[in-house]
Parts: structure tokens; sequence; C-alpha cells
């Protein structure tokens, strides 16, 4: 894979999933945290749904559904979207 290659994707990502990006230093009590949490084969996607099921009180992750999600519309505001997915 070439230079150029790999600098669009990380530029692509960057910009992508920018409102989820946070940063911890490398010395810092949550990076050592987080590095424990994730020795177990746990991901960081996990750490916070279990974090957020906890914060809301949902005792199992596997339960939870959403009958809609949000979609932009044609003049730009969020719309509710029937899930399709359903249970």
């Amino acid at each position: 894979m070439s230079k150029t290659s790999t600098r669009s994707k990380m530029k692509y990502n960057r910009m992508a999933y920018k409102r989820y990006e946070f940063n911890v230093g490398m010395d810092s009590r949550l990076n050592y945290m987080i590095e424990s949490f994730m020795k177990d084969g746990n991901s960081l996607s996990n750490l916070v749904k279990s974090l957020l099921c906890e914060h809301f009180g949902i005792d199992d992750m596997d339960e939870i559904y959403v009958p809609y999600h949000f979609m932009p519309g044609k003049d730009g505001e969020y719309v509710l979207v029937e899930n399709r997915l359903g249970k």
C-alpha cells in the first residue's frame, strides 16, 4: 500500500469519525484503565457501551432495540426513520 493511499485513508477516517475522537495521554490514569480493560479481550467500544448501559440502567446490552434512527432529510434537518431491522 502506498503512503499516499494510507494518508488518504487516515484523512478520511479522521473526518468521518471526528465527533467520536478523543485523546488520552499515555501516562494518564485513564490510559492505564483502558489498557487493563482491553487485556481481557474486550474492545474500547464494549467499554463505552457497558458504561452507557450502566448510566442509563440497562441490564442487558443484547436487549437494546431502537425502533427508529435519525437520518438527514432533503432540507438538512434530521428526520425520524423506522428501524427496518426490527426485533
